[in-house]
C-alpha cells in the first residue's frame, strides 16, 4: 500500500450524476464540493461538452508531486494535473496533435483532475483572492485540459488562462 492509499480512510466523496469530488473532512469541504460540481457543469456547457465520468481529487503537494513525477517525469509539486480517459486509448499509436484533436472533438469529457490544496493556498495568497476562488480556477483549468486545451508555450498558456477566467467570471456573477 503506498502513501496516497493510506489516506483513503480520511477521504469523503460527493457525487452528482457521474461527477465526483473527493475531499477531506475540513469544515466547508462539502459546500466547496457542491460548488465545484456546479462550476464543472457550467464549464462543460460553455465548451459545448457533456460530463461523463469525472473525478476531482483535492490532495496535497506530496501526492501531486508523486503523480507529477510518475506521469510527467517532473519531480516537483504542481497545482493541477488532468488525466483524460481518452489518453489511455491507443496512447502509443497517435501523435500529441492527433490526441489533442480527438479530445477537442469528443462530445463527452471523462477523466480525473487532481488539485493541490497546498498550491491553491499559496496561489490564493500570491494573487490576493480567496482559497475557494483559486480552487475554482484550478478546477476550470484542469477541465479545459480534459477538453483538449493545451499550453506548450506562453501564448497558449495566456489563452487557456483567459478562457478559464471568462468561465470563472460567469460563475461569480451568478
Amino acid at each position: 500500500m503506498n502513501e496516497i492509499e493510506n489516506d483513503v480512510d480520511k477521504i469523503f466523496e460527493y457525487s452528482y450524476k457521474e461527477e465526483t469530488v473527493f475531499f477531506d473532512k475540513e469544515p466547508g469541504s462539502l459546500e466547496l464540493a457542491k460548488k465545484i460540481l456546479k462550476i464543472v457543469n457550467l464549464a462543460a456547457r460553455e465548451e459545448k461538452k457533456k460530463c461523463g465520468v469525472l473525478n476531482i481529487i483535492i490532495g496535497d503537494d506530496r501526492s501531486l508531486q508523486k503523480l507529477n513525477h510518475s506521469f510527467r517525469g517532473i519531480d516537483a509539486p504542481t497545482d493541477v494535473l488532468s488525466f483524460n480517459l481518452y489518453d489511455e486509448i491507443d496512447i502509443n499509436k497517435e501523435s500529441n496533435a492527433e490526441k489533442e484533436e480527438k479530445t477537442k472533438a469528443a462530445p463527452v469529457v471523462e477523466g480525473d483532475i487532481y488539485i493541490s490544496r497546498d498550491r491553491a493556498i499559496a496561489q490564493a495568497l500570491e494573487f490576493s483572492h480567496s482559497y475557494e476562488d483559486e480552487i475554482f480556477r484550478l478546477v476550470v483549468h484542469g477541465f479545459l485540459h480534459l477538453c483538449g486545451w493545451n499550453h506548450p508555450d506562453d501564448v497558449s498558456l495566456e489563452k487557456i488562462i483567459a478562457r478559464g477566467e471568462s468561465i470563472i467570471k460567469m460563475v461569480l456573477i451568478r
